[in-house]
């Protein structure tokens, strides 16, 4: 984790496509959509392409919406650190 415990919003490296995201949550890629408008999770890229945040979403599946508001703030919050070593590895 950074030097201020905050995980980087959309690293590239925790980015999900929206397909794959909805296949880890079980939800359709509609739900993912709207989570990504009430919570955060993802957002477009350049080319239009939706992308998700892993940790973001696991967050989210976890019901930890403490740590998630928490993600990209200045602050070093507690929450953020169950979270800090999900990149590339399960939710």
């Amino acid at each position: 984790m950074s030097k201020n415990c905050t995980l980087v919003p959309f690293d590239a490296a925790e980015g999900l496509t929206l397909q794959q995201a909805a296949a880890v949550a079980g939800k359709s890629q509609r739900t993912l959509r709207n989570w990504r408008i009430e919570h955060g999770i993802g957002r477009r890229v350049a080319d239009g392409t939706w992308v998700v945040s892993r940790v973001a979403l696991a967050m989210l599946l976890h019901g930890d919406l403490d740590a998630l508001a928490s993600r990209g703030t200045s602050v070093c919050a507690p929450a953020l650190s169950p979270y800090a070593s999900i990149t590339n590895g399960s939710i």
